[in-house]
């Protein structure tokens, strides 16, 4: 699932690393965007719309999906997943629910990035350069 300025084409890398790896993969255009028919009146569309974008093409393709949302695609990924549970949810520079952004100990988590020499001027962590520790990380069991 796209972002709000972005559209099908943002995934063209990935449908082929994907399908290089076996992977059937699908990359939407939800309603207004890059190819997609164009949208009257844009303070019609909201997340309810865009859910049912999401949900017509996961019922088309018919089977247990792993849902890969950047952006607004990834808060689309979060709500449609409230309800529809996929096998997997992967979010890309999306936020995470306010109920747990509450949750996080913002402290705790930039010791931790000092502790692992992550830390740079202005609180702001450095990826690791170690891909392996990446996704390691990432993956979801």
């Amino acid at each position: 699932m796209h972002g709000s300025s972005c559209g099908s084409w943002l995934w063209q890398n990935f449908l082929q690393f994907f399908s290089s790896l076996g992977w059937t993969s699908y990359a939407l255009n939800l309603r207004g965007h890059h190819l997609s028919a164009p949208v009257a009146d844009w303070g019609e569309v909201g997340v309810a719309s865009y859910l049912e974008d999401v949900d017509k093409v996961v019922k088309w393709i018919g089977s247990d999906l792993i849902l890969i949302g950047h952006s607004m695609g990834g808060v689309l990924g979060q709500k449609y997943a409230e309800a529809k549970n996929p096998l997997k949810l992967i979010l890309l520079h999306t936020s995470p629910p306010l109920s747990v952004i509450k949750q996080i100990d913002f402290n705790a988590f930039m010791k931790r990035a000092e502790e692992q020499g992550r830390l740079m001027k202005d609180k702001v962590v450095e990826s690791d350069s170690d891909p392996q520790k990446l996704i390691a990380t990432c993956l979801i069991r």
